[in-house]
């Protein structure tokens, strides 16, 4: 693999894929790290497109192969190479010494053959031992989740800001793919699923605002891609987990007891709000930040890299911020959540010298 292609895989991409090759299965790999199933196949597929093959193991293999370089024996050598004597007026060596170093070389070659046949054997007893389903599904049902539960895409309208309410486990791309939804779980659980766009706002609902479908069954993943996200509204028990949101601004909201995942992060105002017993992760940068607990949920902002923030406790929760500007702490409440800033920032705390802050 070159290193073009190598460098097109994000770094949580390089980390399934490494536990891919160690004989992690695709449920192991989400436990291990702490993601949905359905978001470590997206991440599959994503790593299988920008290596140009069709399976996953392969794509682990050719990373293994990058990463571990070429091996130290290799390049010109002198072994088994007759070395001229000044007498000879010619550097081609005789017939019996070419025989010689034709021969040594030949069982080094052989040697090497048998230590990487020896190696992959192993690998490949781990391997089988893997999850198989992604490989016997149909390409279309592969490229969402190697399970058996049907595909199904949603064509929406542009938006730019997302709604969940109810149960549900969704991923947001924030991508340069246009608009779409794709719904995977049991049938008659995906015909529950309602997904409509109004003012630019993508919803997606149970039937007469249920939290969970009329159907029994296993639930139901939601993938969606946007190449621009504003902002997410979670409403309800589900786990929105969203990926690369750029521009100018971004906000995430939690109303009742989802959890919200952001990874790599960009933009120069971030608003983040837990008004349940919700939680918000966040890792990046931005400019600006402001923080805001309602309920008994936390904010987990340490990996959020920002200048200045602006931080106010009014529930149970706790925030965690990294902040190396200037952090402004509101406490309406006597009794509350506690406020952990580090980054080497100043904290300016109302009321001050509150024994719920921490400021380093």
């Amino acid at each position: 693999m070159s290193v073009p292609e190598l460098q097109k895989l994000t770094p949580r991409q390089k980390e399934i894929l490494r536990l891919l090759f160690g004989g992690f299965e695709t449920k192991s790999i989400a436990s291990e790290l702490g993601i949905s199933v359905h978001t470590v196949t997206e991440h599959l597929r994503e790593a299988r497109r920008h290596l140009g093959v069709s399976s996953s193991r392969e794509a682990a293999r050719m990373l293994a192969q990058a990463e571990a370089g070429p091996p130290n024996n290799m390049g010109p050598s002198n072994i088994g190479v007759a070395v001229p004597t000044a007498a000879a007026n010619s550097l081609v060596p005789s017939s019996k010494y070419r025989r010689l170093a034709y021969l040594g070389v030949s069982i080094m070659i052989l040697f090497a053959i048998a230590s990487i046949a020896l190696t992959l054997s192993n690998t490949g007893m781990r391997l089988q031992q893997s999850d198989t389903a992604a490989e016997s599904v149909s390409a279309t049902a592969a490229d969402a989740d190697p399970s058996p539960y049907p595909v199904r895409d949603v064509p929406v309208a542009r938006f730019e800001q997302v709604k969940v309410s109810g149960a549900f486990m969704v991923t947001v791309f924030a991508s340069d793919e246009e608009n779409r939804v794709r719904l995977q779980g049991p049938l008659a659980m995906i015909d529950d699923v309602i997904a409509t766009v109004e003012d630019g706002t993508l919803t997606l609902s149970y039937p007469e605002g249920a939290e969970r479908s009329w159907n029994p069954g296993a639930g139901v993943n939601i993938a969606v891609w946007t190449p621009t996200l504003a902002s997410i509204d979670v409403d309800g028990p589900s786990r929105v987990e969203i990926i690369g949101p750029q521009g100018d601004s971004f906000s995430a909201t939690t109303q009742a007891a989802g959890s919200i995942e952001v990874t790599r992060l960009d933009v120069g105002e971030v608003r983040l709000a837990t008004n349940g017993a919700g939680g918000i992760s966040a890792d990046g940068m931005a400019r600006e930040a402001t923080y805001s607990v309602g309920g008994a949920g936390s904010i987990d902002a340490m990996r959020l890299r920002t200048t200045n923030a602006r931080i106010a406790i009014g529930g149970a929760g706790s925030n965690y911020a990294n902040v190396s500007g200037e952090a402004r702490i509101l406490l309406s409440r006597r009794r509350g959540g506690k406020v952990e800033v580090v980054g080497g920032g100043t904290c300016v705390t109302q009321p001050a010298d509150s024994d719920r802050v921490a400021c380093r």
